[in-house]
């Protein structure tokens, strides 16, 4: 990946049981997603991160927000990197949310946003 300019990460253990309780589902979401952030930063990339509003929410899932929170906590002392919070995930809205993140990505927009 040396040389991105733009990176867009959406990936992610998928589902709020499916997190909780597993050690290596916490490796994979946090550990190696923030390793892959800091390398591609000091690289010069701008980098996208398609998260999730559940991040706000307390209870149930919560090793599934928290994980995400977590990476968002890191992009958020960079600079170089914007947070995108979709409202939900469905394939209805797959197309415009690709749509918000390249343009985030091109104009090198830094901060959280929420879509719709």
């Amino acid at each position: 990946y040396r040389g991105v300019k733009i990176a867009y990460l959406a990936g992610g253990t998928k589902g709020f049981h499916e997190c909780e309780g597993d050690e290596g589902v916490f490796r994979r979401d946090v550990d190696s997603n923030i390793l892959l952030i800091k390398d591609l930063l000091q690289d010069g990339a701008f980098v996208v991160f398609v998260s999730t509003e559940a991040v706000a929410k307390v209870g149930h899932g919560a090793a599934y927000s928290r994980n995400r929170l977590l990476v968002e906590q890191f992009i958020w002392t960079q600079k170089g990197g914007a947070i995108v919070r979709p409202r939900r995930f469905d394939a209805s809205i797959a197309a415009g949310l690709a749509m918000f993140c390249k343009e985030l990505g091109e104009g090198q927009q830094e901060g959280i946003f929420y879509w719709p």
